[in-house]
This record gives structure tokens, C-alpha cells and sequence, in this order.
């Protein structure tokens, strides 16, 4: 069993990664924000998505600013 404190989000699955690349090809990247609504409801959808368990996952996992980058 691993003790140690998870200091990384786990990487990004590949249907995560569809989904971000729809928003930034449907979108105009360059004017959004982390806190722009399109960011915070993928944000919101890749938490719902459930990719990896509670466990694995820090408190920023996909969190809107994480995404927006």
C-alpha cells in the first residue's frame, strides 16, 4: 500500500482529452478564462466523468483552471 501524499492529478484519459479538444477547436481559446463558463462546465463534466477513483485523485483534479490550461 502507498502512504506517501499524491502530489499529481492522474493523466488525462484519452476521452478527457476528446472532450478538451472539442471545446478548444469549437471555441476562441485565446478569450477565455479559467473562470469563463465554458471552461467551469467542461471542468464540471470531467469530474462527473468519473475517469479515476476518489482516492486517486487530488482536490484540483480537473479543476476549471487546470483545464483552462
Amino acid at each position: 500500500m502507498d502512504l506517501s501524499p499524491k502530489t499529481r492529478n492522474p493523466s488525462w484519459t484519452r476521452e478527457e482529452i476528446i472532450l478538451a479538444l472539442d471545446t478548444y477547436f469549437k471555441t476562441d481559446v485565446h478569450r477565455l478564462s479559467a473562470s469563463d463558463v465554458v471552461i467551469v462546465q467542461l471542468s464540471d463534466t470531467l469530474r462527473k466523468l468519473s475517469a479515476y477513483e476518489q482516492e486517486k485523485r487530488l482536490t484540483t483534479y480537473r479543476n476549471p483552471r487546470g483545464v483552462y490550461m
